[in-house]
């Protein structure tokens, strides 16, 4: 005879949500934590430029304050971590993007992200929203075809690829429904 269902059976597989933020040491490392003021830690870490690996030992950077500040490896000074007030460079790693106010850090957006692209270089996020349900057009303004990209949601929705993905020009995506949020990650 089999055994019956019962409903005092539990789940023993917990699904869980794993990012760069709950690996540091494994991943990318660099994790961003607020400090005093408006001092960014960042835990240690390691990155490549091609083949080259760059080891971090882990610091702080001072930012901003009542802005957002892009925090990142910056590829002209040896990929050390810098800042600045308007995005993520072409050819940097991002690490966080950060919201200061009243003297102290008031958000940590973390992006790092494990993806590597082997000889592919970041060339930066374009901001997407649909306007209506189907497919759009973005420009992306980076005058060439990128090699690789990534649709990353800020809402819930769907926007993927349509099946020409992009060109020199512009992203062509296909949206779930409409006012949906996302950005598109492009490397060159």
């Amino acid at each position: 005879m089999a055994n019956p269902q019962t409903s005092d059976v539990t789940n023993p597989h917990l699904i869980v949500q794993v990012n760069s933020k709950w690996c540091n040491g494994i991943a990318p490392g660099y994790a961003p934590t607020a400090g005093t003021g408006l001092i960014l830690n960042l835990g240690s870490g390691t990155a490549f430029s091609g083949s080259t690996r760059i080891d971090y030992a882990g610091g702080t950077v001072t930012l901003l304050n009542s802005t957002t500040n892009y925090v990142f490896l910056d590829s002209t000074v040896g990929y050390a971590p810098n800042s600045n007030t308007t995005g993520y460079p072409p050819s940097s790693i991002p690490i966080c993007s950060v919201v200061t106010a009243g003297g102290v850090i008031t958000v940590i957006v973390d992006d790092r992200s494990s993806f590597r692209g082997g000889s592919n270089n970041y060339a930066g996020d374009v901001a997407i929203t649909s306007t209506t349900r189907g497919d759009f057009t973005v420009a992306h303004g980076l005058g060439t075809t990128p090699t690789v990209a990534f649709v990353q949601m800020t809402s819930n929705g769907l926007i993927r690829f349509q099946a020409t993905r992009y060109d020199a020009t512009n992203l062509y995506l296909n949206a779930s429904a409409d006012g949906l949020l996302g950005h598109v990650s492009l490397f060159i």
